[in-house]
């Protein structure tokens, strides 16, 4: 039954998705100093030096002491109005050129004191060099 898919979607010109493994780097959340990045696919370290820059300054060390020649990292970034809210990446699919990131967000619980600040929150995962090689855009999905 699945063959018959793949057949279909090769025919049609479309690339078969398929699951990214991950594992988690980095999470935290900044003072926002302006608009949320978007994602970022860190491969050199020129990405790195680009995604790195909202970053706590330990999780800076945690993606910046990543062994790049087999290792690549995703980093996703989210704003929002106070302190207490997380993003986090759910799934990554890739697709050809593309890849495919979920993410959800949560908020600070009910009641719950934050602070009246623009934040941007951050998640960066690990990923395999060679699954994100050749990747030349990323499109974020909120996860339900």
């Amino acid at each position: 039954m699945a063959a018959p898919a793949v057949a279909a979607a090769v025919l049609a010109g479309t690339a078969v998705a398929s699951a990214v493994p991950s594992r988690p780097l980095a999470r935290g959340a900044v003072l926002a100093t302006g608009v949320a990045p978007g994602p970022i696919v860190v491969r050199t370290r020129a990405d790195a030096a680009r995604a790195v820059a909202p970053l706590r300054p330990a999780d800076r060390r945690r993606l910046l002491a990543l062994d790049l020649r087999v290792r690549a990292a995703v980093v996703v970034f989210r704003g929002f109005p106070s302190c207490g809210h997380e993003v986090s990446v759910v799934r990554l699919e890739r697709a050809g050129s593309q890849l495919r990131v979920d993410f959800r967000t949560t908020v600070p619980p009910p009641g719950a004191m934050v602070c009246q600040a623009l934040t941007t929150a951050y998640d960066a995962v690990s990923v395999p060099r060679s699954a994100v090689a050749g990747v030349t855009r990323v499109v974020l999905r909120k996860a339900g």
